[in-house]
């Protein structure tokens, strides 16, 4: 596996893979537009967000062993890459709450690409083809029992459902086309370097600048927490199996109510909070806890990362990063 494409390499955990794979002298192929060019993105004129894309990239581009495509995953020019080479799909629209208001960006940039992508790739020598999918794919839990990868898929909102939709497409393009596909459903992933629209952003950033903290349900809602290096972890170890056609589970394998993430910010911050507290939001989930045994038994993945550790090198970094 020494050439591996890795599309949204600029984004938050594409960034740590590549990063990653780079340290290990692999020769990798970044594929990221970065910013839509179908959609004005909430995101794309904040500085913040900008200066970490622009960070992330630069860290990337400091390997000789890495050659950035300025280009979307339905950009022609993919047809004509060659084999053989691995390739790991990380590039999408996330945001649940912005899904709702633009769906057709989802469909578009998730979805149609998605299939566009497969369907150029199909006749590359793809040695494995490993892609992000997401636990908001099952919905919302009718047990307190870990959700395993049998579970009954049951998206709430339109982002879930473009994930459920590339999964499918996944499946019918391996099964023609013979080529080994894996796809990975994550678990709230946070840490270093991500995106401002994540909740523990929000969070930190509310705190240090004395502002309201919004909090949906009063904080009773609860999240399996997953630390970036384990998710890393666990497609590095899937990327290294080729298979057909599997599904796994990556997260913590336990849940933390919010309310107790926040007085863990708190606490690591010296500072109290300006709670804000609204509505439970419409299509949210609001217990998810993940099954792991799956990927622990088939791939050797381990999730090593406490919410307490992992939330102390958050807030460290972010102290540095944010100088304050």
């Amino acid at each position: 596996m020494n050439k591996v494409i890795i599309t949204g390499c600029v984004g938050f955990i594409g960034f740590h893979l590549t990063r990653k794979l780079l340290e290990q002298g692999l020769q990798i192929t970044g594929i990221d537009s970065s910013y839509s060019p179908i959609s004005s993105w909430p995101e794309d004129s904040n500085p913040v967000m900008k200066r970490l894309k622009n960070d992330r990239l630069n860290i990337l581009k400091s390997f000789k062993n890495f050659k950035y495509e300025n280009i979307s995953i339905g950009d022609p020019k993919i047809e004509k890459y060659t084999g053989p080479v691995s390739i790991v799909h990380l590039a999408a629209r996330a945001g649940i709450p912005f899904s709702k208001e633009k769906p057709i960006f989802f469909e578009c940039d998730n979805s149609f690409n998605f299939s566009r992508f497969v369907h150029m790739i199909r006749n590359i020598d793809v040695r494995n083809f490993v892609y992000a999918s997401s636990s908001s794919v099952y919905g919302g839990a009718e047990t307190d029992e870990p959700t395993q990868e049998t579970s009954p898929l049951n998206p709430l909102n339109i982002y879930a459902n473009t994930k459920a939709y590339n999964e499918s497409q996944a499946k019918i393009y391996g099964e023609l086309y013979n080529m080994p596909h894996t796809g990975l459903r994550f678990f709230t992933v946070y840490g270093t370097y991500g995106r401002i629209d994540m909740a523990i952003y929000k969070w930190v950033t509310a705190i240090y600048n004395n502002e309201n903290l919004i909090l949906n349900n009063s904080g009773d809602m609860w999240r399996d927490f997953t630390h970036v290096s384990d998710i890393i972890n666990g497609i590095e170890l899937a990327l290294r199996k080729p298979q057909k056609n599997k599904i796994y589970n990556l997260g913590r394998g336990e849940t933390v109510q919010i309310s107790n993430v926040v007085k863990l910010i708190e606490e690591y911050t010296g500072k109290i909070a300006i709670i804000e507290n609204r509505p439970y939001p419409e299509g949210e989930v609001y217990k998810s806890l993940s099954d792991i045994s799956l990927a622990q038994k088939e791939l050797g993945y381990k999730s090593n990362v406490s919410i307490k550790d992992g939330l102390l090198e958050y807030i460290t970094w972010y102290k540095s990063y944010f100088n304050k």
